[in-house]
């Protein structure tokens, strides 16, 4: 039933502000009429609510209305903002970021006055460790491919506020993760049995490790990409809390209450993410049920992304995997973990934790800039634009260097405070040895080179160019496959870690050329992304 002319104004202007929220600037009525049509508007909806016949005559109907809004809407965006607003719109972005790599943080600081955390333990026999360390490092790399392609599917729906579509495509997304980590771990077992490296009690640890973290992984990954980041941390200190229960009070071995926690933590995750996608259908969903893209749509669309995954999880790993593979020394296994090794390492991963923040902050203030102010500029002066932004950008890389190299200091005069004041509890066998600082001071720069590199390929693909971080995180991952590799075998493990620097070196230096390369044609790829 057509509604009363007042009423039906005041539609059309709710719906013209809906429009604004995904494009300010719809070039014309075709571009209007798409947009209606990706929000449910069917010919019939239309005639019922607004007497009108179809879609392209709504659509006519809106630019007429508000052709003068159009005009302004761009420019007039940045003055709309308050330096208060734009000021917490940024710590929010920041602290975003920072949530981000809080909870490797979180472990480190349960590891030092724990001496545990949700999956790890200061006092684990080195064959117990090493079974863990191999199920935690398959995890991650099983598992990041998954969280890339949540994340890109993931934003999409979103921006479409297609809710009901997000939810079905990540517990779809879950569900085949959930496969491939069963049939990863058969062929762990098949390959174990024709080519033995492994004991069986071994081969159990690490196996039940893997499955537990790999879908702890695929549960949580959705929080972060529906802005519920704290819902992330909290879950962990809830997990590192039972495994205190499981461990200190009721006296569980060690393993078995670590297991126990992450299983519930998993389905505490599960729970949270259905329910805050339940909510956010009811609140926001267009009302629309359309069918998921047939699986090999998916799979095209997502491949760069889950690529990128894993091989970004690959190039943290690797040199773990060549220091601790090193037989230069008596190991009766072909993997054996060094626990100096990899608590440097553990050190140095607190240091992303400000810079992640700030890159956040840096690609959040850069695209809100590029979409907002590109009507400033004339068609003539694309080369203009194109130089503004580049000049920006590099400024911002600047900061970002200051920022991270400031921190990098801090954070490592900081912990060698911490352990000569024998604060959080240090004793035992939680110290820094020479190794364990040596690894640490280099992790230190190669996490420093690598946040940076990050910040390149958010930047590459926020503008849909994820063919230009493919190379280079493979490349990346190749070098510090071949320098870990040779030095640790030339001299000694804990030279490995300067793979992970050659690596980190390589995967900066070619995203940052891709990055200004796409910003000195902006023009062209804001005209591609339009």
């Amino acid at each position: 039933m057509v509604t009363s002319e007042p009423t039906r104004q005041n539609n059309l202007t709710l719906l013209w502000n809906q429009l604004l929220e995904h494009n300010l600037h719809p070039e014309d009525e075709f571009e209007i009429a798409a947009l209606l049509e990706s929000f449910g508007w069917t010919d019939k909806r239309i005639m019922e609510e607004f007497g009108i016949l179809n879609v392209f005559q709504l659509a006519t109907e809106l630019k007429l209305l508000f052709q003068s809004e159009i005009a302004v809407s761009s420019n007039s965006y940045a003055e709309k903002e308050t330096k208060w607003s734009a000021f917490f719109r940024y710590f929010r972005e920041f602290m975003r970021g920072m949530i981000f790599a809080l909870p490797m943080g979180i472990s480190v600081l349960a590891m030092l006055s724990l001496r545990f955390s949700l999956w790890s333990y200061v006092n684990l026999s080195t064959r117990t460790a090493t079974s863990i360390a191999i199920g935690t490092i398959l995890s991650f790399m099983t598992a990041g491919g998954f969280m890339q392609s949540m994340a890109k599917q993931g934003y999409f729906y979103i921006f479409q506020d297609s809710f009901r579509m997000l939810r079905k495509m990540v517990f779809r997304l879950i569900i085949v993760g959930a496969i491939v980590t069963v049939l990863v771990s058969l062929v762990g077992m098949v390959l174990d049995i024709l080519y033995p490296e492994l004991p069986y009690d071994m081969l159990l640890i690490a196996l039940l490790f893997y499955i537990v973290l790999n879908t702890l992984w695929l549960s949580v990954a959705v929080l972060y990409i529906i802005r519920k980041e704290l819902w992330f941390t909290l879950l962990l200190v809830i997990g590192i809390a039972l495994v205190y229960v499981g461990f200190r009070l009721v006296h569980m071995n060690i393993i078995v209450a670590q297991l126990i926690a992450m299983m519930i933590v998993v389905l505490l995750s599960l729970f949270l993410l259905r329910s805050f996608l339940k909510r956010a259908e009811k609140e926001k969903d267009r009302g629309i049920n359309p069918r998921l893209p047939k699986a090999s749509v998916t799979v095209y669309n997502s491949a760069p992304f889950f690529l990128y995954g894993f091989f970004y999880f690959t190039l943290l790993f690797m040199d773990r995997v060549m220091a601790w593979s090193d037989n230069s020394g008596i190991v009766p296994f072909v993997i054996w973990f060094r626990g100096d090794y990899e608590l440097g390492l553990d050190f140095a991963l607190i240091a992303l934790t400000i810079p992640m923040g700030i890159s956040e902050i840096i690609v959040s203030r850069l695209m809100n800039t590029v979409w907002s102010s590109q009507k400033d500029y004339l068609a003539k002066q694309y080369q203009k634009m194109n130089n503004n932004f580049t000049l920006q950008y590099r400024r911002n890389i600047i900061q970002m260097a200051m920022v991270t190299l400031i921190n990098s200091v801090v954070v490592y005069f900081s912990i060698h405070w911490i352990f000569s004041r024998h604060f959080l509890f240090l004793a035992g066998r939680v110290q820094i040895d020479s190794i364990t600082n040596q690894v640490f001071l280099i992790a230190l720069i190669a996490y420093s080179f690598l946040s940076i590199g990050l910040l390149h390929s958010v930047v590459l693909f926020s503008l849909s160019r994820a063919d230009l971080v493919m190379r280079p995180i493979m490349l990346a991952v190749v070098v510090d496959l071949v320098v870990g590799f040779l030095l640790s075998r030339w001299f000694s493990y804990p030279e490995a870690v300067w793979g992970l620097v050659a690596g980190c070196v390589t995967f900066l230096v070619l995203t940052s050329r891709h990055a200004y390369n796409v910003l000195h044609h902006l023009d062209y790829h804001m005209y591609y992304l339009s």
